[in-house]
């Protein structure tokens, strides 16, 4: 088996919006993703989605999903638990939702002592008529998270969120910039709690309704020395 599989709160994953996963729940189960090193999952739309899901990792989900209060369901509905192991084929036809994606690995440490963390960014839909994640960025253990929070009138808001180690959050300093905040955005004050790190900031569509230009820079300050990664620039239409 090896389809897309969903953790939801609702009784059918469509209607997930209306149930939606919050953040106190995705810190229920930070551990349970940290350890995870496969395929990376994705929030969106209220739920958490596994593209390519196999029966090797059936059982972490239906864990994770227990400890929320949710439910696993593929895309036809059907439910998963722990009362078998013998789980339901997959329907014939498919909606792919993503490509299956490696695990990326999380940093490397330099010999003068500065943190390298590797944060691909991928773009899973491009729908700027909800408010839905839109992407993932890979890094300490598939913890990080960006999501499209809001968009009106061409301002967009997104947020940054880290999960995971309090020693590594304490020990980081964040600040997000980008071709259109340094003049017309800004970075709102962050949060800082014992698993997360939340950071909001606001970028602009220009007069063409784009952000093609748009590349987001993270900077990153260890041990008083700081390093920049440049992520990719991503394409975002009305």
């Amino acid at each position: 088996m090896s389809y897309d599989l969903h953790i939801t709160k609702a009784n059918n994953w469509i209607e997930s919006e209306n149930h939606p996963i919050t953040s106190d729940d995705l810190l229920k189960i930070a551990e349970l993703m940290e350890a995870y090193k496969g395929i990376p999952f994705i929030l969106r739309k209220g739920r958490i989605t596994l593209c390519g899901a196999d029966d090797r990792v059936i059982g972490l989900m239906i864990k994770m999903a227990e400890r929320i209060g949710a439910y696993v369901q593929g895309d036809e509905g059907e439910y998963y638990d722990n009362s078998s192991k013998v789980y339901p084929p997959p329907p014939d036809y498919l909606r792919q939702e993503c490509e299956p994606r490696q695990h990326v690995p999380s940093a490397v440490i330099g010999n003068d002592g500065s943190i390298h963390i590797n944060i691909p960014r991928l773009v899973k839909e491009v729908d700027t008529k909800r408010n839905e994640v839109l992407c993932q960025l890979h890094g300490q253990s598939n913890n990080w998270h960006v999501e499209l929070a809001h968009m009106v009138s061409g301002k967009v808001n997104w947020k940054l969120t880290y999960i995971g180690d309090e020693t590594f959050i304490k020990s980081l300093i964040y600040d997000i910039t980008s071709n259109h905040s340094r003049k017309m955005g800004a970075i709102s004050r962050s949060r800082d709690n014992v698993q997360g790190l939340l950071y909001e900031w606001t970028t602009y569509l220009g007069k063409n309704g784009r952000l093609s230009d748009e590349t987001i820079l993270l900077k990153i300050k260890w041990n008083d020395r700081e390093d920049e990664i440049s992520l990719p620039k991503h394409a975002l239409t009305e």
